[in-house]
């Protein structure tokens, strides 16, 4: 049986916790003459001890402290935001410690952060403009953990919503399969969401030319599909065109669940129908 790992712990805190063991044991046994190191060496280890004891407190807090500030039972996009916030906000504490603790001033210390921000963000503004955008999902929610959307050609259930890339999976059955989107593309392009129960379903066939009882056929087409969804008023079948291909073009609502079932048996209507109109490739 597998032990559950412990609350307070993960791989940063024990790497921290193993880095300062060894600093001190060095630092010991070079004080008891045992070994000699470098001076030029020995003059850094009381400030790597500084910087490790000061991240190692800060993880440990943040272990303690950021299950009980936001809970389980708060909006998962609500969490992932705030809890981010939380994070960096506690970092940002921790490194300003630091240079004070190097005999840097308040202003010169506002001057590093102003130069370093300035120029981190004229060579990342592409990321920047996705962890703005990260901040626009989670804060007006167009769509959230759980719904299906459908942004440019790619569509699937959200799992996952980044600081720089939002997770979607088409087939949840395979668990390897997903996309990962840019966030700034949210911000680019129109979302349709579909919300969680049903997904819209979009087939596109391509048409030898336009056969003179076309409008039979549709008619008869989408009485034939109308018993694929609950929601017939969402059913619809067209004729189109793009790249000067004629098209015949389905689409419908339908629970998730009946997805691929519906989607098979869709396309063998829509042959019994036009079988004879189909354009296949040679």
């Amino acid at each position: 049986m597998k032990t559950p790992p412990h609350p307070y712990l993960n791989a940063t805190t024990v790497i921290l916790f193993i880095l300062y063991l060894v600093l001190s044991t060095l630092t010991h046994l070079q004080k008891s003459g045992v070994i000699t190191i470098p001076e030029w060496i020995a003059g850094k280890f009381s400030f790597a001890s500084l910087v490790i004891i000061t991240f190692l407190a800060i993880n440990l807090f943040l272990n303690l402290t950021v299950n009980k500030i936001f809970p389980s039972d708060m909006q998962p996009e609500e969490k992932i935001f705030y809890s981010k916030l939380y994070v960096w906000g506690l970092y940002a504490i921790g490194i300003a410690f630091v240079f004070y603790h190097l005999g840097v001033s308040l202003g010169n210390l506002t001057l590093f952060f102003g130069l370093i921000t300035t120029g981190v963000a004229f060579a990342l503004r592409d990321f920047i403009l996705s962890f703005f955008s990260w901040v626009v999902l989670l804060r007006k929610k167009p769509f959230r953990i759980g719904d299906y959307i459908r942004i440019g050609e790619d569509e699937g259930v959200v799992k996952h919503i980044g600081t720089f890339y939002v997770t979607l999976d088409k087939t949840p059955d395979l668990p390897s399969d997903f996309t990962k989107i840019p966030n700034k593309t949210f911000l680019e392009k129109s979302i349709m969401n579909h919300g969680r129960t049903e997904v819209h379903e979009r087939i596109r066939i391509p048409m030898k030319g336009i056969p003179p009882d076309i409008s039979q056929k549709i008619d008869r087409l989408k009485t034939m599909l109308n018993e694929l969804s609950e929601k017939n008023e969402y059913v619809s079948v067209l004729m189109d065109i793009e790249d000067d291909r004629l098209y015949i073009t389905i689409e419908y609502l339908i629970p998730f669940s009946q997805r691929e079932t519906a989607r098979s048996q869709a396309v063998q209507r829509a042959f019994d129908v036009l079988k004879n109109d189909f354009w296949v490739k040679s």
